[in-house]
């Protein structure tokens, strides 16, 4: 995952997901404020540049990290798996199926 000062890090998703991320030499952990992720997903759009899908059993969250690594999610409750995430450039939406 790339975050909007362009450093790497990696998503470790799980029941108590963090983000691990090298600075000043040390390899750092931050966690997630997030239970039971199953899937993650980076993808890059004009409006939402660095951004993530991440999925729950539940939920779809959508969300970017910002240059001190720290997550930022938006909710979007689904009531059923998720299976599909696409954007449409001209109308500027999403479509979960």
């Amino acid at each position: 995952i790339r975050s909007e000062n362009n450093k790497t890090s990696v998503f470790a998703a799980s029941d108590r997901p963090n983000i691990i991320h090298a600075s000043a030499g040390k390899i750092n952990y931050s966690s997630v404020n997030l239970r039971e992720v199953n899937y993650v997903c980076s993808f890059n759009i004009q409006s939402a540049p660095h951004a993530l899908a991440l999925a729950t059993p539940l939920e779809l969250k959508i969300g970017s990290i910002d240059g001190i690594q720290k997550l930022h999610i938006r909710k979007v409750p689904m009531g059923q798996l998720t299976r599909r995430l696409t954007f449409q450039s001209e109308t500027n939406t999403f479509t979960v199926l």
